[in-house]
């Protein structure tokens, strides 16, 4: 029984994780938002904050790697840049189109986002 799970342990630890689809944040989000005030405290509402910092940390590490190896990012923010508004999320997110979003993770719309925001010089 302990070979099988830290067998399985391990596929897990070296398995690549997976971003959440636009499609399942956005049904989640609009589940939320007809909840008002109350969803606040639920499990999604703390799912969707965790999706949003993971995935706002790793599109920083991904910029700063590509700043110190000499690459070109995919999005410059201005040194006095703030982070985008939630309002601003939902857009982006909003803005990949409805075909798109299932197939589509979160990480790389916000990504798309950003760039269209903050673009680089050439």
């Amino acid at each position: 029984m302990r070979v099988a799970f830290a067998a399985l342990a391990a596929l897990a630890i070296g398995a690549p994780a997976t971003g959440m689809p636009v499609s399942t944040f956005l049904a989640k989000f609009q589940v939320l938002e007809a909840k008002g005030a109350l969803a606040t405290v639920t499990s999604d509402a703390t799912l969707l904050k965790k999706e949003l910092q993971d995935d706002a940390a790793a599109l920083r590490a991904e910029r700063l790697a590509a700043v110190q190896s000499g690459s070109k990012p995919a999005y410059c923010p201005d040194a006095g840049a703030g982070p985008p508004s939630f309002d601003e999320i939902i857009g982006a997110l909003n803005a990949v189109p409805q075909r798109d979003r299932g197939q589509t993770e979160v990480k790389d719309a916000l990504r798309a986002y950003m760039a269209k925001r903050f673009p680089c010089a050439d």
